[in-house]
């Protein structure tokens, strides 16, 4: 039987307005989903990447190309 926690006395509860929702904080994406075909090089090095850093390769990719978009998009 698990023994149950007793709370402090002095113990306060945060109110729910202290925090905005999550709609409020959250900026949707344009995102565009598409098909891609990439090298088996490609993907693993993403994969080992993102696994270094913590993140999702997808992520890693997308991020990847938004830069360079960005940096290219006076050329274009």
């Amino acid at each position: 039987m698990k023994r149950q926690f007793k709370f402090p006395k002095k113990f306060r509860i945060v109110p729910r307005d202290a925090f905005p929702l999550p709609e409020d904080i959250w900026i949707p994406d344009d995102g565009v989903k598409i098909t891609l075909n990439l090298s088996r090089y490609s993907v693993d090095f993403f994969k080992r990447a993102a696994r270094r850093h913590k993140i999702k390769y997808q992520r890693a990719i997308r991020d990847v190309l938004d830069r360079y978009a960005d940096l290219n998009k006076k050329i274009a």
